[in-house]
């Protein structure tokens, strides 16, 4: 049996990769509406299959412990995963603030 978070983590990676592919196609589509070359008639079919699809947003989830909230967007990473290991020493160039 997986742990809740790693079968989070995985669905998260087919639903992310899914995104992906339905973004460039919108940008193809969306490059087509904008064209000046292509006939009113193809824009109008083009701009009604845009409207038509349901756009999901790609939300942030952390690669390690699979938490949605405090998720920093270069690393991948949730905060409580960036300073458990910049105090280990693993992440260069961080600082841990401590009072």
């Amino acid at each position: 049996m997986i742990k809740k978070s790693k079968k989070q983590i995985l669905k998260h990676n087919i639903i992310n990769n899914i995104i992906l592919k339905n973004e460039y196609k919108n940008i193809i589509l969306k490059s087509l509406i904008h064209n000046r070359n292509i006939n009113n008639k193809l824009k109008l079919i083009v701009n009604f299959y845009l409207k038509k699809q349901h756009l999901k947003k790609n939300k942030k989830i952390c690669l390690l412990s699979g938490r949605h909230r405090g998720v920093y967007s270069n690393l991948n990473l949730s905060r409580h995963n960036i300073n458990y290991f910049s105090k280990l020493g693993i992440l260069q160039n961080f600082k841990v603030k401590s009072w």
